[in-house]
């Protein structure tokens, strides 16, 4: 089996490219790649649309950056640290496009992503504002002739998912002792999956 193992300079350089959609893992301030995101503000990309389920100090430094153009995610902050000033800076100026979402449409997007869908049907979000911010929401009845009224979830493709595990192998394989959130949907949605490490072991330590 061939080793996967490259530099973070490397990876960034080879699989990241201006205009992407990177899904970037993890949770607030759980399991984030921060120097991943670190090296591609070094590398200066630009023009990144950022998905996350919630977003911290990742997407403020990315914008910080000046490599974002749009961010999709639930909600971006700092928890008990506050608000996420350059976040909040770049819409209020409209730097940055933001598209509205819930934790249920982030995932629900990412997985008719790798299903080969083009949208997932969800309930929940009837009678909310979700359709007033969102043309790309459609609400429609059951094709199946129950007479319920759904809406239709589009789709999020990613070009790269950039993933932070505990553990991994040099063959791509990682660990995630705990909750692994929307970790193993992005890898399976994305064209390309970055896996960065805190302790890299042998195979046999994975299994």
């Amino acid at each position: 089996m061939e080793s996967k193992l490259m530099s973070l300079e490397d990876a960034i350089s080879s699989l990241v490219d201006d205009g992407d959609v990177v899904g970037i893992g993890g949770l607030s301030f759980w399991r984030k790649p921060v120097s991943a995101c670190r090296e591609i503000i070094r590398q200066e990309k630009k023009d990144l649309t950022l998905c996350t389920f919630v977003g911290g100090i990742e997407v403020d430094m990315l914008i910080a950056g000046g490599c974002i153009s749009e961010v999709k995610a639930s909600f971006v902050g700092m928890e008990v640290f506050g608000m996420a000033p350059h976040y909040r800076a770049a819409i209020e100026s409209g730097e940055i496009k933001v598209s509205e979402e819930s934790e249920a449409s982030i995932a629900l997007g990412l997985k008719c992503s790798y299903l080969k869908v083009p949208f997932m049907p969800l309930k929940g979000i009837i009678g909310t504002d979700f359709p007033k911010v969102r043309n790309d929401i459609t609400q429609f009845e059951d094709p199946l002739g129950s007479g319920t009224q759904l809406m239709a979830l589009p789709k999020i493709d990613l070009d790269v998912a950039i993933l932070h595990v505990p553990y991994a192998d040099e063959f791509g394989n990682g660990n995630i002792a705990g909750a692994v959130w929307l970790d193993d949907d992005m890898a399976k949605t994305a064209k390309k999956t970055i896996i960065t490490c805190e302790k890299l072991v042998e195979m046999d330590d994975i299994k």
